[in-house]
């Protein structure tokens, strides 16, 4: 069983634990087993288990990449600006 730094063994958590933990269901848990977004242990018996540390930084991972998939104020700004350039430009032509 894997060590913590502070010398005790970590817990480990089933499918349905990591569901719970992170608000999905166990299915959901599963597809990132096969996508390899979830690192995790197999007993002899097949059983799957995660290590909770694993499990929390693979949701770290996930809420980054998700927050830098939107764009910066800057972007917006200069959307809005290119866009309303754009439409005035088209409405003074009618």
């Amino acid at each position: 069983m894997p060590k913590n730094n502070d010398g005790g063994s970590e817990k480990l958590l089933t499918k349905g634990e990591v569901a719970q933990l992170c608000r999905v269901e166990v299915r959901t848990v599963d597809r990132w087993l096969i996508a390899g977004k979830i690192g995790c242990y197999r007993t002899p018996s097949g059983r799957v288990l995660f290590r909770r540390n694993d499990v929390l930084t693979a949701i770290d991972r996930k809420v980054s990449s998700a927050a830098s998939a939107w764009p910066t104020m800057a972007t917006i700004k200069a959307r809005s600006i290119m866009a309303s350039m754009f439409f005035g430009s088209l409405l003074s032509t009618v």
